[in-house]
């Protein structure tokens, strides 16, 4: 057994990270400590905060193993997982994965903008040609494994899903007033309401 803890670059800038980092090699627990790096925090790109756009240096600080891998590759982000993985269940201790990516979106919201003054255009235009759905629709197909007309019926299905279970959601009744606190408490408190 073993945690797998997932987080993105912002959060190596807090205690918490730290502290569980610290804890976890002090006492070779079992976790995979996997950041998404996707280079910005809220609205500040990694390297308006950080001396370096790599993360890994908090995994040597804590004497942690890591690994960096391409995050879009899903061959890559497979190989560096999968060693990491094996390494924790024979008992040495936690491991650290940086996974670089690129946000498309911005913080909040279904936008692909340039908010609060990140100029992000050029730089998103280039990940895009790395979408790592794509990158993996083109492999497996030269690789045989895939052809389009199979590839095409699993985006209609999914597409299908989605349609779905939009409908649903959209012409679902809201529930009753009563249920917005029904397993907020415990105790007495729920009994009240």
């Amino acid at each position: 057994d073993m945690a797998v803890s997932f987080f993105g670059d912002g959060a190596t800038e807090e205690g918490a990270f730290h502290e569980s980092m610290n804890l976890a090699a002090l006492m070779k627990a079992p976790v995979l400590f996997v950041c998404e790096n996707n280079f910005f925090s809220s609205h500040l790109h990694i390297k308006l905060r950080q001396p370096d756009t790599s993360v890994c240096r908090y995994a040597e600080a804590h004497r942690i193993e890591w690994a960096r891998a391409d995050g879009n590759d899903l061959a890559a982000v497979r190989a560096v997982t999968k060693e990491a993985v094996e390494s924790i269940r024979a008992g040495e201790g936690p491991r650290f994965l940086e996974l670089v990516t690129y946000r498309w979106r911005g913080h909040v919201g279904h936008r692909e903008d340039e908010d609060v003054g990140v100029k992000r255009k050029d730089d998103l235009a280039a990940w895009k040609l790395r979408d790592p759905i794509s990158r993996l629709a083109v492999a497996l197909e030269s690789a045989g494994a895939l052809d389009r007309q199979t590839l095409k019926g699993f985006w209609n299905d999914l597409h299908a899903q989605v349609e779905d279970a939009w409908t649903l959601a959209t012409h679902d009744q809201y529930p009753p007033a009563k249920a917005l606190l029904s397993r907020v408490y415990s105790g007495t408190m729920a009994r009240k309401n």
